[in-house]
């Protein structure tokens, strides 16, 4: 059973949500530290409780990051409250649009990780998650990536190149679309999800964007974009951030257990590979 505090149901109260009302707003996947509630009285107002220290620690990520985006005019979800100690927060509720017009998301989208990337990097607050397993967990996902992911040589040739990629001291670490929200009352869009806040290469957060867009078209609009405004000497180093990101996809989505595995973000995983490869060969980046 839900267990709601008395300091959240006063806070639900003065945002006029019933406790009773809320039910989760599912997420497929593998089950998240952190339960996500919504009511359908009041859709714009998102809970989020913590389930156990894992996501105290998350929420308390998500806190520091969205008032250091606010705090550098970086569009991000309105926070209403949240406890101290990382157990609940309450904020504005985002559903994402069904169809944001390609050229207008791409460019806001754009905007919106060069004001991450220009920013000073955030003081304080609790360190970035990383994209780790613990050690049990991750020898049983390289076994299965061995077996089902992309081909060895190419990952570790790709690995090993994109470790000398530029830096900037901070990303937003999982900057897409499911992240990167289209507002249609603002027409910009609004990112959340601040938990992997932290150092990345320059352009990680928007070829991660270009990994996981669901269109070609959409894909080919940011890439134009991204050419059209980067110094042409970065764009061997962009080609190379995207053939080591969608290698990097492909094992996000095999590594999974059979039973949390989402075929179709498998299935655009492995086809984004011929993408990715395209572009590295075209721009001097393939690494074999």
């Amino acid at each position: 059973m839900l267990h709601i505090s008395g300091e959240l149901t006063r806070v639900l109260t003065l945002h006029g949500v019933e406790a009773d009302a809320l039910t989760p707003a599912g997420k497929w996947g593998v089950p998240r530290p952190v339960q996500r509630l919504i009511s359908p009285y009041t859709p714009s107002v998102v809970v989020e409780i913590a389930q156990g220290s894992a996501g105290q620690l998350r929420i308390q990520r998500e806190v520091h990051g969205r008032h250091w985006a606010a705090t550098h005019d970086i569009d991000t979800a309105k926070l209403y409250a949240a406890d101290p100690h990382g157990k609940w927060l309450v904020s504005e509720w985002l559903p994402s649009a069904k169809a944001p017009p390609i050229s207008e998301y791409v460019s806001s989208a754009l905007r919106s990780a060069r004001q991450i990337a220009d920013a000073p990097a955030p003081t304080g607050g609790p360190k970035a998650q990383q994209w780790r397993s613990p050690l049990p967990a991750r020898l049983i996902r390289i076994l299965r990536g061995l077996a089902q992911g992309p081909p060895m040589r190419l990952w570790w040739a790709a690995r090993q190149a994109a470790r000398e990629l530029p830096r900037v001291p901070i990303a937003h670490g999982d900057f897409y679309h499911r992240n990167v929200l289209w507002r249609a009352d603002t027409h910009r869009v609004c990112v959340i999800d601040w938990e992997y806040l932290g150092p990345a290469p320059r352009y990680a957060d928007v070829m991660r964007m270009w990994t996981i867009l669901p269109t070609r078209a959409a894909r080919n609009h940011l890439i134009r974009e991204l050419f059209a405004t980067a110094p042409a000497a970065h764009q061997a180093e962009i080609a190379l951030t995207g053939l080591w990101l969608t290698l990097r996809l492909i094992g996000e989505n095999v590594k999974a257990p059979a039973a949390v595995r989402n075929a179709e973000d498998t299935a655009h995983a492995r086809a984004m590979l011929m993408e990715a490869s395209e572009l590295a060969h075209a721009h001097g980046a393939w690494p074999l």
